[in-house]
């Protein structure tokens, strides 16, 4: 059944996938166009000539098809004009028409310039908005995972073994993945990309904290949270340094190019905020001219500092569900210890697994340096911090052997 209806399905995710990633890649694409504006080159030849260096895969696939059309037509406007229309993306779609109309109408350059950059402020700042919303969704869902096992403890005091199997499953492995999603899915202008081993390290250093704990050994578990703490904070002190270094190499050069100095060095040091469009700048000279990229370099330290500005505004909005992370192992804990102790003291007539306490508790133990971990990323990004980790494992050690 599932496999006879794929033909309906699957073209409709697929669409979904490539609407998303082309929303992804436009910044970088109009960052890339900017430098051209003042050329005679048209918007057709500045696609077709896009360098792989951009890594831009899936408006490589609408050139791809726009590639196609243009065999069939023969007709460049015509050509764009189609792709405009039947581009899953509805900000591609506008950017096509508006460009071409501009073109047609004969359109000063500084105004198509003044377009690009419209596009390109409005496509980040609705990413970050989707990202934000989605990162409180995931963020809420990881809370929940924790919240769960005390809201089912009435359940697991009567044989709910199999029920509490599947809380830490969901736990161990959702969270996790939820903290992945987190991470790839960000915005990335604006920010460094390549920190992918620190990356990895503060979701394996709380992982590894989990599963010493679910071996009963408490203590041992805060030692991978003591000594990753002072490496990622470190590592993070010593990224935002680079980055004020790079913003003030993107003024500076950005200063030259207006003059018509040299600035490739300075360009060169700001590589950090965005590599593949400053590289696809510091190559566009060449035909764009300095005027060209001083305002391709204006525009994308405009576009970098806008990034940065609504990455900064997820911390306040950030700070609170912090603050619901760290305790909610310890709501879960509180609500099985009351719980149990209702039934303790109370003349039941249904036998209940007493053994299931200790365990269940255990597990809550085991979820609390992973429960700040998505929230975390959200709050500081690709370098997330664990001290948030260690107070929600040190507070719920400290309530489980009181």
């Amino acid at each position: 059944m599932l496999f006879f209806f794929s033909d309906f399905w699957i073209p409709e995710i697929w669409l979904k996938i490539l609407n998303n990633g082309i929303e992804n890649e436009l910044p970088s694409l109009l960052a890339f166009l900017i430098p051209y504006a003042f050329t005679t080159k048209n918007l057709v030849d500045l696609l077709l000539s896009m360098p792989d260096s951009l890594k831009l895969k899936y408006i490589k696939k609408e050139i791809n098809r726009l590639k196609t059309i243009l065999n069939f037509t023969q007709d460049s406007r015509k050509a764009l004009s189609k792709l405009g229309e039947t581009t899953p993306n509805l900000r591609f779609k506008r950017l096509i028409i508006d460009y071409v109309q501009s073109e047609y109408m004969g359109t000063r350059k500084n105004r198509i310039t003044a377009l690009l950059y419209k596009y390109a402020i409005y496509g980040i700042r609705d990413r970050w908005k989707n990202y934000i919303e989605l990162g409180k969704e995931l963020v809420e869902i990881s809370i929940g995972i924790i919240l769960s096992i005390g809201m089912l403890a009435i359940l697991i005091l009567f044989n709910g073994s199999n029920l509490l199997f599947i809380v830490l499953v969901f736990g161990l492995f959702f969270i996790p993945i939820i903290s992945v999603l987190l991470l790839l899915l960000r915005p990335k202008i604006g920010e460094p990309q390549d920190n992918y081993y620190i990356e990895t390290l503060s979701i394996i250093i709380p992982l590894i904290s989990s599963f010493l704990i679910l071996k009963n050994m408490l203590y041992f578990s805060l030692i991978p949270l003591i000594i990753g703490i002072p490496i990622i904070e470190i590592y993070n002190k010593k990224i935002k340094e680079k980055i004020d270094i790079a913003l003030l190499n993107l003024r500076s050069a950005a200063e030259k190019a207006k003059i018509g100095k040299r600035f490739d060095l300075e360009l060169s040091k700001a590589k950090i905020l965005a590599n593949n469009i400053i590289q696809a700048i510091l190559e566009s000279e060449k035909i764009a001219g300095k005027i060209g990229v001083s305002n391709a370099i204006e525009g994308i330290r405009l576009i970098i500092e806008e990034s940065r500005r609504l990455s900064d505004s997820i911390k306040a909005q950030s700070i609170f569900m912090m603050s619901i992370a760290v305790i909610s192992p310890l709501i879960s804990l509180f609500a099985i210890n009351i719980i149990s102790n209702t039934f303790l003291n109370s003349n039941q007539l249904i036998p209940i697994n007493y053994s299931m306490i200790y365990f269940s508790k255990i597990i809550i133990a085991s979820l609390s340096p992973l429960s700040v971990l998505p929230v975390s990323i959200l709050y500081r990004g690709r370098i997330p911090t664990l001290i948030p980790s260690l107070i929600s494992t040190l507070l719920i050690i400290s309530l489980l052997r009181y």
